[in-house]
């Protein structure tokens, strides 16, 4: 486990460099709940892979941005199974920095990275090097007490991204 690592600094629209650290959370994960579902709107379905999943925080400036949860799916694979950036902070490559991280960490430890999501988010993970292995149907109907609805779509079906690490 690597407790605290640096990302990449990145250039903002100002032209000022942000300072960006991911550090991995051992304590309270859900002091960052607004940020959990964010990505996943049910803290029941949070629940099911928080405690076993592996958290990291991105902070700017000493603010926390983003974060993301990692968990071992079995010796040779992992899934992200959540990942949100605050809205106020989206498109400034944060997200993007944050699966760059999380690939060269968990690259000694396995062979592949799982994500699942849905369409609107497909193209995203492309960019980052992943490519769509397989689809769970009804998921988010057959998962969430209550219809999954982002920007009028109703998701249904979760589509799974593979990438090797």
């Amino acid at each position: 486990m690597h407790p605290e690592s640096c990302l990449t600094p990145k250039a903002t629209d100002e032209g000022k460099i942000d300072t960006l650290s991911g550090k991995s959370i051992l304590g309270d994960k859900w002091q960052y709940k607004e940020l959990l579902l964010l990505a996943d709107p049910e803290e029941q379905a949070v629940n099911k892979y928080l405690d076993d999943g592996e958290m990291f925080i991105l902070s700017v400036d000493d603010l926390v941005v983003g974060e993301a949860v990692v968990k071992e799916i079995d010796s040779t694979t992992c899934e992200l199974m959540n990942i949100a950036v605050l809205p106020e902070h989206q498109k400034h490559g944060y997200a993007t920095q944050m699966l760059s991280h999380l690939a060269s960490t968990f690259s000694g430890r396995y062979q592949k990275m799982l994500v699942g999501t849905a369409e609107p988010l497909i193209a995203f993970y492309e960019r980052a090097g992943f490519h769509v292995d397989h689809v769970r149907a009804n998921f988010f109907v057959d998962n969430y007490s209550e219809p999954v609805i982002e920007n009028g779509v109703t998701y249904r079906d979760m589509t799974v991204l593979c990438r090797s690490l």
